[in-house]
């Protein structure tokens, strides 16, 4: 029915497409629909932890390790795809989240064996996901109009993600943890149905090729991922926690409610950022709008540790949500067009910038849980975002060829090329 929905809605503006509109259409449910399910319990893990028992030294610790496992899983996520299509990988993502909720919803009984379980299912799924969609788009995007196209995915994951985490934080603070966690991985079950209605996008049974690929081409998308998985880091479980200690100190069981309202504030500038700066993209200006908002992220992290109520989260969340846009669409375009121009690489090479964000987002998990351990709970993640301020610059220095080709003719030097020319 979503699916059906979507194509009625979209059909008559995308004529101009090289894959059959089911596919883009069967994207977009499945990735609103597993949002929906990510955004229920995704911004309440750490906390949960925290209240469950954990110290934050050991939340932050358990955090790196598991996305350093996300980082191992991608070469075996990676072959899954090759053998049976990123739909089906797809579809496999969504299945491996289930157990690592259901393992999550027995923490408090089972401890550290379920914590085990939860971390190994979860890193298989997030990373069969985050590369099955890369590849699904790099894929099947209208050519031309990539912008848009990344507008309207922006768009359904947003919609997905807004007011889940406000509906999951009031169950969670009504009717307790688990019962959020249950609800969310029935969505997954649930978001999984409309992968097996349309033929996968690319060939099934590849043969993945490491050797050959020159590292001379993109050792600086790698390392311009790295630090794009720094942001996801300081964005994610270390914000929340920030939030839960420091702003909401004291709330007891409605730090659940709180938390999840708080983020679900940005679903309005999430919509509206995302089809204003799909247009941008598709006007040849995506690396100008990419520097700014890399630029305008650093900032807005060497603010966060001066935040200290709930009105002042709710603007840094708006303000992080228009500048984390302002990068990552064009970033995806970035990543989409160069799979596309490495003949027979598409694969490994998305496998490769999945692996390097999630060696960024370990590296800083691993410095935050230095900082707490030598310098205090509350200091050391204020600490972690003077750090984070600085490593998420390397974002621009991406070198990705579609941007320096589609600059506009006659385009000269700005009034802020001093801030656009991060290089």
């Amino acid at each position: 029915m979503l699916q059906r929905l979507i194509h009625r809605l979209l059909l008559r503006r995308h004529f101009w497409r090289q894959a059959d509109f089911s596919e883009i259409a069967e994207l977009y449910a499945t990735r609103m629909l597993r949002s929906m399910a990510v955004g229920m319990i995704s911004v309440f893990i750490a906390i949960y932890l925290i209240r469950s028992g954990y110290s934050v030294e050991f939340t932050l610790g358990y955090f790196c390790l598991y996305y350093f496992l996300r980082a191992v899983f991608v070469w075996l996520a990676a072959h899954i795809i090759a053998e049976i299509g990123p739909k089906h990988g797809m579809l496999v993502s969504n299945l491996l989240y289930v157990p690592s909720l259901l393992a999550l919803a027995v923490l408090p009984e089972l401890g550290m064996s379920a914590l085990f379980i939860a971390g190994v299912f979860q890193a298989l799924s997030v990373t069969l996901y985050d590369i099955t969609t890369n590849v699904n788009f790099s894929k099947i995007k209208a050519l031309g109009h990539e912008g848009k196209e990344l507008g309207y995915l922006y768009i359904m994951t947003k919609i997905g993600m807004a007011l889940s985490p406000l509906v999951g934080g009031v169950a969670a603070s009504l009717f307790g943890p688990k019962f959020t966690i249950v609800a969310a991985a029935g969505i997954f079950i649930i978001a999984a149905a409309p992968l097996f209605f349309t033929p996968e996008p690319v060939a099934t049974r590849q043969v993945l090729k490491l050797r050959g690929l020159k590292l001379r081409y993109i050792w600086r998308n790698l390392l311009s991922n790295m630090a794009g998985g720094v942001d996801f880091g300081a964005s994610g479980p270390i914000w929340s926690l920030f939030i839960a200690l420091v702003v909401l100190a004291g709330s007891g069981t409605t730090v659940y409610a709180k938390v999840g309202a708080l983020s679900s504030i940005t679903l309005i500038s999430a919509v509206i950022s995302a089809r204003v700066f799909g247009l941008i993209i598709d006007k040849r200006r995506g690396g100008d709008l990419l520097k700014i908002g890399v630029f305008a992220n650093s900032t807005l992290h060497l603010l966060r540790p001066f935040v200290i109520s709930v009105p002042g989260v709710a603007t840094l969340n708006v303000a992080n949500e228009i500048a984390t846009s302002g990068y990552t669409m064009p970033y995806l375009k970035g990543l989409s067009d160069t799979a596309d121009n490495i003949h027979g690489y598409r694969i490994t090479y998305l496998s490769l910038m999945s692996g390097a964000m999630s060696l960024g987002a370990s590296l800083l998990l691993g410095l935050a849980t230095l900082c707490v351990h030598l310098s205090g709970d509350i200091t050391g993640l204020k600490l972690t975002y003077i750090l984070a301020a600085v490593l998420t610059l390397p974002i621009a220095w991406h070198g990705f060829a579609v941007f320096a080709r589609t600059r506009p003719p006659g385009a000269g030097a700005s009034r802020f090329s001093w801030l656009l020319n991060i290089r």
